[in-house]
């Protein structure tokens, strides 16, 4: 009877509370050590840019096609 208490209820609760002092120690010990700079903050640059407006983007009209003059001239000749 008394293994059983320890397998289910004494057992969970000493792996509960040990992994919690786990976590607990490797964070205080983490945060204890030096600090280190990865990396320095990037140098300003400077930037190209070029505004653009909607009139701009939008597509140009195609222009109306003109009537075929060689056929029109072909068509007179046929005539005379």
């Amino acid at each position: 009877m008394i293994s059983d208490r320890w397998l289910f209820s004494g057992l969970p609760a000493l792996l509960a509370i040990g992994i919690h002092v786990g976590i607990v120690l490797v964070l205080g010990f983490r945060w204890a050590g030096p600090t280190q700079v990865i990396a320095a903050a990037p140098t300003a640059q400077a930037v190209q840019a070029v505004l653009v407006s909607a009139d701009s983007l939008a597509p140009k009209p195609k222009p109306k096609p003109k009537p075929n003059q060689a056929k029109s001239q072909n068509q007179n000749q046929n005539h005379r």
